[in-house]
């Protein structure tokens, strides 16, 4: 594999077995992520996605063997508030988990309803007073929205409003965008990614994706019955968005792209027609564009090996 594919797929797979199309019992999806941590591949590997509400069962099938890295899934609510109330509640319970159990919470993940934007703010804030005053002050968090008719509008509300939040602190807050499912409604248009990737790269917020990515390029799943976003697309346009600013238009164009030959990876770098980003400034920006969860450690391996790029 290619110095530059290499910075690219570092811990970039978080591991999301629980969920759909997988959707495997909790205890197959431990022994399979403890399995891939012992692979020759755990460098392509990131953490264990997990609801807070699990940790419970969770505790006896970690309670030997390596330690392992969690992202915790929490914070359903119908108002900014009654969702800062939860997340809050998640956290004080994810850290006490993981002061009496063999593991980490490396990343938390959560659903943020919308509300009036001073409601959005509030709460905003004090999920971070309360993540930065107790154990869990070193994990990111990553805020979702529901992608509805005012998704266009909402996405550049709360990306601003993390951009704020997070205070020049770059690591604290992000942003998550879900990326497909299984349905075809469950997948955003190329636009509609596009649109996401400029305003974090636009404001210096970290984005992270999730579901619907298991390939690595652009293709018609016929199973749902649509297209479907490739994760080397992905990654690539929000590479590219954060290392040069490029407009939306730039950004669809790499992410229907359907052509491996379209992305050039080398040692020294990735580059996709006239524009390009250094394998050392790859590995600077992963802070920024992150990483994305998936049900399959499997498939996107595969195809990589398929495409003969590892």
């Amino acid at each position: 594999m290619t110095g530059s594919l290499r910075a690219l797929m570092a811990r970039l797979i978080d591991y999301a077995g629980l969920f759909p199309p997988a959707s495997l019992d909790l205890e197959t999806t431990v022994q399979n992520f403890v399995e891939y941590t012992a692979s020759a591949d755990a460098w392509m590997l990131g953490r264990l996605i997990c609801p807070v509400a699990r940790f419970e069962a969770l505790a006896p099938l970690i309670a030997s063997g390596p330690r392992v890295s969690l992202s915790a899934l929490c914070g359903q609510a119908d108002t900014p508030s009654e969702w800062s109330a939860q997340v809050v509640s998640a956290m004080r319970s994810a850290g006490e988990f993981v002061s009496g159990h063999n593991a980490s919470i490396d990343a938390v993940e959560t659903r943020m309803p919308m509300g009036p934007r001073f409601a959005i703010r509030e709460a905003l804030r004090e999920v971070l007073a309360a993540r930065s005053a107790g154990p869990l002050a070193n994990a990111p968090i990553f805020v979702e929205i529901a992608r509805d008719e005012q998704w266009v509008d909402t996405c550049a509300l709360i990306v601003s409003e993390i951009a704020d939040a997070k205070a020049g602190d770059q690591a604290t807050l992000g942003f998550k965008l879900r990326c497909g499912g299984v349905t075809p409604d469950a997948f955003p248009t190329s636009e509609q990614i596009a649109i996401a990737i400029d305003a974090c790269a636009h404001a210096n917020v970290p984005i992270k994706f999730t579901a619907g990515l298991h390939h690595p390029l652009r293709h018609f799943n016929d199973g749902v019955g649509c297209d479907m976003h490739g994760f080397i697309n992905v990654f690539t346009a929000a590479l590219m968005a954060f290392q040069h600013g490029r407009g939306r238009d730039t950004l669809v164009s790499i992410l229907e792209s359907r052509d491996a030959r379209a992305f050039e990876f080398s040692d020294a770098a990735l580059r996709f027609a006239d524009l390009s980003v250094t394998t050392k400034d790859i590995a600077a920006l992963r802070s920024l564009v992150t990483s994305y969860g998936s049900c399959s450690f499997d498939e996107p391996r595969d195809d990589l090996a398929t495409l003969g790029w590892r």
